[in-house]
């Protein structure tokens, strides 16, 4: 894995270095978030041994990306743009539920928590087109590419909490661990492949863009924790993990790119 990431720093590099006019070279980070934002809840009526509230949510997280690209323009509307990058994603979700009795008083409560960081190689691919003229300072233009993912690394870190009337301490768990993605029983596809579409402009050296991936692997794709019914993320039709672990999926994100063209 090292030798690619080198490789294709390599290409990259060597392209933007060729000396041609019609190349460009530079440095470029991200911000944004991955995931989505999502909140289910749910109360169960019962008169005979009271009511149970339910809730699970989903939260977007921050990340960021580091990296190089070179930039070919095919004309004067059309460019096109390969870069590498490192990057770190985050994602969250939470399931919570309450029980009463049939007075409506509270007699026991549970949350769970689980958040999971990946980090990220990427190598995207992408196409740029041009508004106005190669002669105007400032320039706008749309984008779409596709973009090759490899999972670096997955760090799962689970918080448990519960607590009841009549117990003498309530209970309060957490651990992390980093997966072995070597792991025979573990199904992972390591490389992704996600479509990229945004917008942006372009001002001198410097380009500012937001974008957005979208996975093209298959939704039944995740990693799952002890209790609850999905994955992360968008990544199933509900928010809380299966028991059974399954492929892991890279995050989905959405970004604020700052480009540098160096020369």
């Amino acid at each position: 894995m090292k030798k690619i990431i080198l490789l294709s720093a390599f290409v990259v590099l060597a392209i933007g270095l060729s000396g041609q006019s019609r190349w460009a070279f530079g440095l470029d980070v991200e911000a944004g978030y991955s995931g989505k934002a999502d909140l289910q809840e749910q109360t169960y009526y019962d008169d005979t041994f009271g009511d149970y509230y339910y809730k699970s949510e989903v939260r977007r997280q921050p990340g960021f990306s580091g990296g190089v690209w070179t930039e070919f323009l095919l004309s004067q509307r059309f460019g096109l743009r390969l870069g590498v990058n490192y990057s770190q994603w985050r994602d969250f979700s939470e399931a919570e539920s309450i029980s009463y009795n049939t007075e409506d008083l509270m007699i026991a409560y549970s949350r769970d928590r689980y958040y999971q960081k990946q980090r990220q190689f990427r190598i995207p691919l992408e196409t740029n087109f041009y508004f106005g003229k190669p002669t105007d300072r400032a320039r706008f233009f749309l984008k779409a590419g596709v973009q090759a993912t490899y999972l670096l690394a997955q760090t799962n870190t689970v918080n448990n909490y519960y607590g009841a009337v009549g117990q003498s301490e309530s209970y309060d768990y957490s651990y992390a661990e980093e997966l072995d993605l070597t792991a025979e029983w573990l199904d992972v596809k390591r490389w992704q492949t996600s479509f990229i579409g945004g917008f942006g402009f372009t001002m001198d050296r410097v380009t500012l863009s937001l974008q957005k991936t979208w996975g093209l692997g298959k939704k039944q794709n995740y990693y799952g924790y002890p209790g609850g019914c999905c994955g992360f993320g968008g990544l199933c039709d509900c928010y809380l993990p299966y028991y059974y672990p399954s492929s892991i999926k890279p995050l989905q994100q959405t970004t604020l790119r700052f480009a540098y063209a160096i020369w």
